[in-house]
């Protein structure tokens, strides 16, 4: 029977000495087959393996690696084995093996619109949570189809339960993407309807984009203006002291 210094050097070498070139009967004749099997699974760990399991995995092997270069019985041996640790170093091994992270995903009951981008959402643990839509700005209080646009974001999810695709946060807000039971999706709704802009400062999502060319071109909703003021521009002159209230012509059907 082979001792544990004789097979853990037998499945690393075969592990690994394929990245050299090299056979693995170099250093050790005959592998067994289970423990080529294991070093195969080895060599290629889940593409699901999460950050921590590889983490665990990367570090297990070199103290492998370590453990059997004390147990070498050649001069050769330890520089192949020695070279084997560079490898398992590469940032770039390293990271093509591990999973990018799953966005965060929640669902919840939406209870309040507060405008045409933000609403809050009740969870199941009865915890609530302010969402604002992401890739879109809405007019705001006192700009032209405030309500409008408001309303239109109500009849769409207000008492009805949604899906967020988190995105991001906004302080005390978590930004994301808002989908219905049927798979609509809020942000790409209101664009179509000509009741937000795109925000591309934020937000490079070619759909929204071209959802945004086409309401234009139809003059739907706040479109029905050639040029109207963007709820960022809005927001800069409010900083800078200078009301907006005087700037709006706001007809009928456009509150």
């Amino acid at each position: 029977m082979n001792s544990p210094a004789f097979t853990g050097f037998h499945l690393l070498s075969t592990c690994l000495s394929p990245a050299f070139n090299l056979p693995s009967t170099l250093l050790l004749p005959q592998p067994h087959r289970g423990v080529t099997m294991v070093a195969a699974s080895l060599t290629h760990p889940p593409r699901s393996m999460s950050r921590i399991a590889a983490t665990v995995w990367y570090i297990t092997s070199l103290l492998m690696l370590i453990f059997t270069i004390i147990f070498a019985n050649s001069m050769k041996s330890r520089l192949l084995i020695s070279l084997l640790l560079l490898v398992f170093l590469i940032p770039p091994a390293y990271s093509g093996r591990i999973a990018p992270p799953e966005p965060e995903t929640l669902s919840g009951y939406v209870i309040k619109i507060l405008d045409g981008d933000t609403y809050d959402i009740l969870l199941a643990d009865k915890t609530q949570k302010r969402i604002r839509m992401e890739g879109i700005d809405a007019p705001e209080k006192g700009m032209p189809f405030y309500r409008v646009s408001k309303n239109y974001l109500g009849s769409l999810c207000f008492n009805k339960t949604v899906t967020v695709r988190v995105t991001g946060n906004d302080g005390n807000r978590l930004i994301g993407f808002t989908y219905l039971e049927d798979g609509t999706e809020l942000s790409h709704a209101m664009i179509e309807a000509g009741l937000a802009w795109h925000f591309k400062k934020y937000n490079t999502d070619p759909g929204l984009a071209r959802l945004e060319v086409k309401a234009r071109k139809k003059k739907k909703g706040l479109w029905i203006d050639k040029n109207p003021m963007a709820p960022w521009d809005n927001r800069s002159l409010h900083r800078q002291g200078v009301s907006t209230k005087g700037l709006f012509e706001i007809q009928e059907g456009q509150r």
